[in-house]
């Protein structure tokens, strides 16, 4: 429980709901402002924003981009703007739309506000009527002291808090360290194609909650919840930390074309599994090949696309390895040598006799390691040329000269 006083500068926000507010929707209040507050009613939410108005443009920007957000995600929800966290969600339930921005204007609405525009309990709004009280106004014009022999202290402290001058109690908001959704089918879905609407409203609120955090999203898991079948389970994985929505319902989809139902799908599960700080840049620095990759990866699997890794070996069958794109420098060269600059990048996938003639040169390059691991070699190099105009890469086994000379790669 946090005591809310408004400053100078504060401007407050507030949501309602007659039922009660959606669910995610104080995930959506972070990404305007870092202070959401959660009365105990659940049809209420109220959030500062005079602190991000900059960030935004200003308040009718802010307003706008709240407008589209929220009617894009939940529909028609009731809001209104006040100077004080009090006012905001009075004006939401009894005048939504209100914006108003300064005190003075605020007190001069508030005066002429019913008393039912409070919301007291019955039982002290009919005592209010019976001394004659019909409007706000008339009540500020009481002495305190009277009116608290009469109604209790309570109201008064809400009457003070509806003008700045008390401080109100509200929860503040945290965000869930992790992101789940799932969502229940009303009848079973027998096709892929149909899920593409409720992947696409999880995604939505992924978005929300990442936005909220500052975070990007690096892979997340999609269930697919049957009822006498185990959940199919589906790893998505991007090679830069992102949250493009079209990017990432791409990669649901293509996914999904890949996936056979083994049974109707009764619910669906959305998971955040990897998540990074967000910049800017990862998308802006990213080449136009790693989308491809990740479309590639999601049609045919992550075994079947990989990169290449060099390895600390001098043994050229052992001196590189295949590595995932999304791992760190998958693809670097910092064990290269001036050695391996003078090696092929196609090595055969087994040596085979050279048909051409060997010119011996006056240096062989000799290999002669590997007896740690059981698998040594003794091996002279060099380059040759075949009828075709091709120049090999072949060795000669010092413990087995008899086989002749090998090819093991062809440079281009």
């Amino acid at each position: 429980m946090y005591s809310i006083r408004s400053s100078a500068n504060s401007l407050w926000l507030a949501w309602h709901h007659p039922q009660a507010l959606p669910e995610g929707l104080a995930e959506q209040a972070l990404h305007y402002s870092d202070h959401v507050h959660v009365p105990a009613q659940p049809q209420l939410l109220a959030l500062e924003i005079g602190r991000s108005l900059r960030c935004f443009g200003g308040l009718e920007s802010l307003q706008q981009q709240i407008t589209n957000d929220l009617h894009a995600l939940y529909g028609a929800i009731d809001q209104a703007i006040a100077p004080y966290p009090a006012a905001a969600l009075l004006l939401s339930r009894h005048q939504p739309g209100s914006s108003i921005t300064d005190a003075d204007t605020w007190l001069n609405v508030l005066k002429q506000l019913p008393i039912q525009a409070l919301a007291l309990d019955k039982t002290l709004n009919q005592a209010l009527q019976g001394i004659g009280m019909r409007r706000v106004g008339e009540l500020l014009k009481l002495p305190r002291s009277s009116l608290a022999r009469r109604t209790g202290p309570a109201l008064l402290a809400f009457l003070d808090a509806l003008q700045g001058h008390q401080v109100m109690a509200l929860n503040r908001f945290h965000s869930r360290q992790s992101f789940r959704y799932e969502t229940e089918f009303a009848q079973a879905i027998h096709s892929t194609n149909r899920l593409q609407q409720p992947i696409t409203k999880g995604l939505s609120s992924l978005l929300i909650w990442l936005r909220g955090r500052g975070l990007s999203i690096e892979s997340l898991q999609l269930q697919l919840c049957h009822e006498k079948q185990p959940n199919t389970v589906l790893d998505i994985g991007l090679l830069e930390p992102g949250r493009d929505m079209a990017q990432l319902l791409e990669l649901c989809q293509l996914h999904l074309q890949q996936q056979r139902l083994i049974a109707p799908v009764t619910s669906l599960l959305l998971e955040s599994r990897s998540c990074l700080p967000w910049s800017a840049e990862h998308r802006s620095t990213q080449s136009s090949v790693e989308p491809l990759l990740e479309r590639l990866q999601a049609r045919l699997g992550e075994k079947a696309v990989f990169g290449l890794q060099l390895h600390a070996d001098h043994r050229p069958e052992q001196a590189w390895k295949t590595a995932s794109f999304a791992a760190p420098k998958a693809m670097t060269v910092s064990c290269a040598t001036t050695t391996a600059a003078r090696r092929p990048i196609w090595l055969v996938s087994r040596p085979s006799p050279c048909q051409a003639r060997i010119s011996m040169p006056p240096h062989l390059e000799r290999i002669e390691t590997g007896w740690w691991d059981m698998r040594d070699v003794r091996r002279d190099y060099c380059d040759a040329t075949n009828a075709q105009g091709q120049r090999l890469w072949v060795y000669q086994d010092l413990r087995a000269k008899h086989q002749g000379w090998q090819v093991q790669g062809l440079f281009a």
